[in-house]
């Protein structure tokens, strides 16, 4: 992964929107990413590489020149396939509207669109390029120069959704709070490990006040969101490689195979084996 870094926390007004550019990155996937959400808007942009987006129980495939957008509290999940993995750049950034300020038809695309995917019909690999470019420079003013790009990368979405299909999804309060990004980032990347305690230490919260917190987020106790991020890893593994079932049951922690199956049945009215055996026989019949 490489991220652009130095110039993020940046902040402009398009429209009437506030925008605070979190994060930009170029990466490639050697992992698929389980099912998870952000308090933030991603935009993703293809460059190469195939592989699935799973969101609301539909899959989108995943290639070059596809670009997709998420917003706040969207679960998603990436998988990338191991023998052309995924290579995108990825712009992170919260979207809130300006107090005083009435809505244009940009801005209200902007804030309302929380899912969107499709062909880029735009301009957008050559805008990350000219930020890379500006970067790579450095010459007077190359600061504007990127904001300007970004600016236009955001319009070129807009342009994206009227020119294709749409979906929209109501979108929530973006939460600046850390102590969720702190445990949306424990269920996401230490679903084997992480446990109420060490989560509670992290929060310097008691485990009581923890597991309140969790209910509060999530709807569902520690326990079974932790339970369900095991799962959906489970699941990425199951279509992403060839391991046995008991291998993956024990690699994203549990130490009863049995006692895998079962949950997994029970979260996805499948069992591990079928789950695996239909989606191997819907690839097929893709690629036939």
């Amino acid at each position: 992964m490489n991220s652009f870094g130095e110039w993020t926390n940046i902040k402009f007004k398009i429209g009437s929107v506030n925008v605070c550019v979190l994060n930009c990155k170029h990466e490639f996937f050697k992992e698929s990413f389980p099912n998870h959400m952000h308090r933030y808007y991603e935009l993703h942009y293809t460059l190469g590489g195939k592989g699935i987006l799973v969101l609301d129980n539909e899959i989108y495939p995943i290639q070059s020149n596809v670009v997709y957008m998420t917003g706040p509290n969207v679960y998603h999940e990436q998988i990338t396939d191991p023998n052309h993995l995924l290579e995108e750049y990825c712009l992170s950034i919260e979207l809130i509207k300006a107090k005083g300020i009435k809505k244009d038809g940009m801005s209200q695309s902007l804030l309302n669109t929380t899912f969107w995917i499709g062909a880029d019909k735009t301009n957008i690999k050559q805008l990350f390029e000219e930020i890379l470019s500006e970067l790579s420079n450095k010459r007077i003013g190359y600061q504007y120069m990127i904001q300007n790009k970004i600016e236009q990368i955001l319009l070129s979405m807009v342009r994206n959704y009227q020119a294709g299909d749409e979906k929209f999804f109501k979108t929530p309060a973006i939460l600046d709070d850390k102590r969720i990004i702190t445990t949306e980032n424990a269920f996401f990347f230490e679903y084997k490990t992480i446990t109420l305690k060490n989560l509670a230490e992290r929060l310097k919260l008691s485990e009581r006040q923890v597991e309140r917190f969790v209910r509060e987020r999530y709807g569902k106790s520690f326990v079974k969101v932790r339970t369900e991020s095991r799962l959906n890893r489970a699941k990425i593994l199951l279509l992403s490689t060839n391991e046995s079932i008991s291998q993956i049951s024990e690699k994203v922690g549990f130490c009863n195979g049995y006692y895998f199956s079962k949950l997994f049945n029970q979260q996805f009215q499948i069992s591990p084996h079928e789950f695996r055996k239909h989606n191997a026989k819907k690839e097929t019949e893709k690629n036939k």
